[in-house]
């Protein structure tokens, strides 16, 4: 996981890396994939890496929200768990 993480960073080239986008590749939980990521940081391995929270396209058209995301658990658009 931290060298998949490693090597998404460093393609990235500096650009914002979505964290559910790379949870979908690797084929985990993007809270598994944030933690992660933190871990490293937090060591110093991805010393010029920022973890942060960004709301941008939450509740527009182009939003997709599923209820098992964390940050979308309390979305009324998100519906049920079961869906």
């Amino acid at each position: 996981m931290l060298l998949a993480l490693r090597e998404a960073v460093l393609a990235a080239e500096g650009a914002p890396l979505r964290l559910s986008e790379l949870a979908d590749e690797l084929g985990t939980d993007p809270e598994v994939v944030r933690s992660m990521l933190a871990h490293a940081v937090g060591q110093g391995w991805l010393p010029d890496v920022q973890v942060r929270d960004v709301a941008a396209g939450c509740g527009v058209t182009v939003c997709q929200p599923l209820p098992t995301r964390a940050a979308c658990r309390r979305c009324p658009m998100a519906g049920p768990p079961g869906r």
